[in-house]
């Protein structure tokens, strides 16, 4: 009686295991990259992703200045995507993935910059922009 009741807590604790709900699974057709990406003060600088559409994409500013985000090449204070405050983490997700994301400051500024192809998970979607 002892065996069985070993079996059953063995199969709930493989169960509970294998359903990692809230994290995306990064697979070998997924593609994870991640860089440092360094802004003068007043400059746009832009990544483009010749070879991957990433559609997650998280930026993490640990600087003491804003940072903005935009995917059109003409970005700055007053016209941008997403404003990243200092010292401040942010997720989106772009359904259709993306091949351009720009940056600018108006300080020198380093942010670490986080892209990934993945299929589209709906609790990431839900958590990310807020």
């Amino acid at each position: 009686m002892s065996k069985d009741k070993e079996v059953k807590s063995e199969k709930v604790i493989l169960a509970y295991k294998v359903v990692p709900r809230n994290k995306a699974k990064v697979t070998p057709e997924t593609s994870k990259r991640e860089k440092n990406v360094t802004t003068k003060a007043g400059d746009i600088v832009g990544l483009t992703f010749d070879d991957s559409k990433p559609n997650y994409v998280v930026v993490i500013n640990q600087t003491a200045s804003d940072v903005y985000v935009g995917t059109a090449g003409n970005i700055s204070a007053t016209k941008y995507d997403y404003k990243i405050a200092a010292g401040k983490r942010f997720q989106c997700v772009y359904i259709d993935g993306l091949t351009d994301l720009n940056f600018f400051c108006v300080a020198a500024v380093t942010v670490r910059v986080m892209t990934y192809t993945a299929p589209l998970d709906p609790i990431a979607m839900a958590l990310a922009n807020q």
